[in-house]
């Protein structure tokens, strides 16, 4: 058994990487932190009835950092950025749940509004987006922000086939509010969420950047696509709709759309995917519903050409794939595991 520790277990993502760490077969989770020394992860967790987690602040942290194999951080950049620089290479695997390693030190200062202040451990750190990411790992691995997951599960295929125009892509992304995490903010309050909705970061959402940087990266496309975000009235999922103008299409171009879908998922069972115009009304629903993929570690992908569009829906479980499961995918990359290892339960894959 690997022995892992989570910081910052405290928040929505931390705790639902807790919660799988504790049914994995190969991690033992030995050690949570959090900023609060009357929190209990016991309390929160039925699961930790049978199984001893100590706990420590995180003035703990540096004073005496945990004998494990891998430690996760599931803290704010800022946070990320210091406890990377104290723990590595002491801890040979870190990964980090926030986005102080997914760009390049500029453009983090530029989206993220402060500075990168470790520089040093860029070269040591790697986007980890399952199945995506092929080279071995690296000590320092960047877990994928919700948004950019959602959106790159979707595009990726197609731009590696060099099917759309990624310079003329519009992305319409709503998020549940557990993605803005559990600090109490007055506009996230029940009483100001609830029977709401509104868009935030208008231009400025730091996922944007991760988009533009991951497609370069894993298909040496360049491009330019238009963001927005926006909040919903729902604890957690995330949905992004995506139009992409096609003027004339060739007929058999959702034909090789698909084909771009199976051919980049056929060895990873976490993805559903389909053209809307082959399922009947049921399946369509089943495929398209939020409820669909809360609670589970999959992206639901559906498409279908509207007038001289082509619309994709990607969908997925904001503390889930978009945070905690794809942490453990990339734990599992790490040891050489199958990519779903400790993300089933009775009934299969999570």
């Amino acid at each position: 058994m690997y022995k892992a520790a989570i910081v910052g277990a405290q928040g929505y993502s931390g705790r639902e990487l807790a919660r799988l760490l504790l049914q994995h077969p190969q991690i033992k989770l030995t050690q949570v932190y959090s900023r609060n020394s009357e929190w209990s992860l016991a309390d929160e967790l039925p699961e930790l009835a049978t199984q001893t987690v100590a706990h420590a602040n995180f003035d703990q942290l540096y004073k005496t950092p945990p004998a494990v194999d891998i430690i996760f951080l599931a803290t704010p950049p800022e946070v990320s950025l210091e406890a990377a620089q104290k723990l590595h290479p002491a801890i040979k695997w870190i990964v980090d749940l926030s986005g102080a390693f997914r760009l390049p030190a500029d453009i983090f200062t530029q989206w993220y509004q402060q500075p990168h202040t470790a520089e040093n451990l860029l070269a040591n750190a790697q986007y980890g987006l399952s199945p995506w990411q092929q080279a071995a790992p690296t000590p320092i691995i960047a877990n994928p922000g919700c948004y950019a997951t959602t959106v790159l599960m979707a595009l990726l295929p197609l731009a590696q086939e060099k099917l759309i125009d990624l310079n003329q892509v519009v992305i319409d992304a709503k998020s549940g509010v557990s993605g803005a995490g559990r600090s109490a903010k007055t506009e996230l309050l029940f009483g100001e969420i609830n029977n709401n909705f509104f868009p935030y970061k208008i231009g400025k959402h730091q996922h944007q950047p991760e988009i533009q940087q991951a497609i370069q990266d894993f298909t040496q496309v360049t491009s330019n696509p238009l963001l927005t975000t926006q909040v919903l009235p729902i604890p957690r999922g995330i949905m992004a709709s995506i139009y992409i103008p096609c003027k004339n299409p060739a007929p058999d171009f959702l034909e090789k759309v698909q084909r771009a879908y199976q051919q980049a998922y056929a060895d990873y069972p976490l993805v559903r995917h389909a053209c809307l115009s082959t399922l009947n009304n049921k399946a369509q629903q089943r495929l398209l519903m939020l409820h669909s993929v809360i609670g589970s570690c999959r992206t639901h992908i559906a498409y279908q050409l509207v007038n001289d569009y082509l619309v994709i829906f990607s969908m997925l479980d904001n503390l889930l794939k978009g945070a905690a499961s794809q942490a453990i995918e990339n734990a599992n990359r790490i040891f050489n595991w199958p990519l779903t290892c400790g993300l089933e339960n009775k009934e299969g894959i999570l």
